[in-house]
């Protein structure tokens, strides 16, 4: 067979030589990891079946076929203005990692990664192939670079819808009950102090120094999250509106007050793993927060797919903005590269896989230059590292 040649001696990156071998093995790892993706579906199943049992399908059912089609719009406008928006929160905090995109192309590929939500895991899942279609359309940018200005734009924007809603809660406090304003602010404070403790363990950590200076939380860099945290707000206000005006659509109860402490810790929860697009996640937690304001399950259920489905209407403008995204055939040919497409597919298995200590470029470095992962060549590598 002749002397094997090692693929880093003929100029192949880490990331290369991973993808090679990722699309060797992933019609392998595909199916080995579909029970993941069954299980998932399961819980969402399981979830929806017994908030809806009792009679409650006609009765949520009949709520969304007589929605009303004007606050429904309104709605979605919202929705899209607000992604509009966090567009250019993200293009600021892009920024200060040393990223130059034109905010055109961050509002395509948001809405890009909005479409592919609908049915990845958890609602961050298309903010993995916005990722990595940033890393493949602007030249010079690696995938750890791209997602932690993702994480940064994400996370800045959680926090201040975090905020917003413990300072609703004071106004409202005779009406909550004490659990959930503990709750609130519980998430609240707690998503405060973990971001604030990441500089300070940085003087002594390079990995914590590492995630603050990721997501623009050291000294050089605080003014720009500052300026995008007020942004955020006007963001995460119109999120509440939004959430009230799928209420109006579907002639439901007007509870602000209950609405603007319940949709920040629904948001949170629709975050974990464990459902598809957070169906199941986001009903159960509308159903638990609205029992106090005399909502019945049917109609805190018939909220939450109504959520749901005035975020994929808007959504769905992802799909030809990603069509019409301009091709990278010829740099992947140039840098021996697979597809644009075939490695989508790739990295999306990568990010349905378990937690593990090996990556698909081999074990991982736990030294402290390589826990400082964020701007690795790998998107692989990268995926794993955040993962664990």
């Amino acid at each position: 067979m002749g002397d094997e040649v090692n693929p880093r001696e003929r100029g192949e990156s880490g990331a290369e030589n991973a993808y090679a071998r990722g699309m060797s093995e992933a019609p392998v790892s595909s199916r080995g990891r579909s029970w993941r993706w069954c299980l998932r579906l399961g819980v969402t199943v399981v979830l929806l079946g017994l908030l809806l049992r009792g009679g409650r399908t006609n009765e949520v059912v009949q709520r969304l076929v007589g929605v009303a089609w004007v606050p429904l719009i309104l709605a979605c406008g919202l929705y899209a203005v607000a992604q509009v928006l966090s567009s250019y929160r993200w293009q600021w905090l892009a920024q200060s990692l040393g990223l130059r995109v034109n905010v055109g192309r961050l509002v395509q590929l948001y809405f890009v990664g909005m479409f592919f939500n609908l049915f990845l895991p958890t609602s961050m899942g298309g903010d993995v192939v916005r990722s990595w279609l940033l890393t493949r359309l602007q030249v010079g940018t690696t995938f750890g670079r791209a997602f932690a200005s993702v994480i940064s734009e994400r996370l800045n924007g959680l926090v201040a819808l975090l905020l917003l809603g413990c300072g609703a809660s004071l106004m409202v406090a005779d009406v909550l009950p004490a659990w959930q304003i503990g709750l609130i602010w519980g998430l609240g404070l707690g998503g405060i102090a973990g971001l604030g403790l990441l500089p300070v363990l940085g003087r002594r950590w390079a990995w914590f120094r590492g995630w603050a200076q990721a997501l623009s939380l050291t000294t050089e860099r605080r003014t720009i999250w500052w300026r995008a945290l007020a942004l955020s707000f006007v963001v995460q206000a119109l999120s509440v509106l939004q959430v009230m005006c799928v209420a109006w659509a579907l002639n439901l109860p007007s509870s602000w007050q209950y609405l603007v402490v319940a949709v920040p810790i629904t948001t949170v929860v629709s975050l974990v793993p464990v459902s598809v697009a957070g169906l199941g996640l986001r009903e159960t937690s509308l159903v638990l927060l609205l029992a106090p304001a005399g909502w019945t399950t049917a109609q805190s259920m018939a909220l939450g797919l109504g959520w749901f489905l005035m975020q994929a209407l808007t959504s769905l403008v992802g799909a030809p903005l990603w069509w019409l995204l301009p091709s990278t055939a010829e740099s992947d040919a140039a840098q021996n590269r697979p597809s644009a497409k075939s490695e989508l597919a790739t990295t999306i298995v990568f990010f349905q896989a378990e937690p593990s200590h090996s990556g698909p470029d081999g074990p991982l470095d736990t030294s402290a230059e390589g826990q400082n992962g964020f701007f690795a060549d790998s998107p692989t590598r990268s995926l794993h590292t955040w993962k664990q």
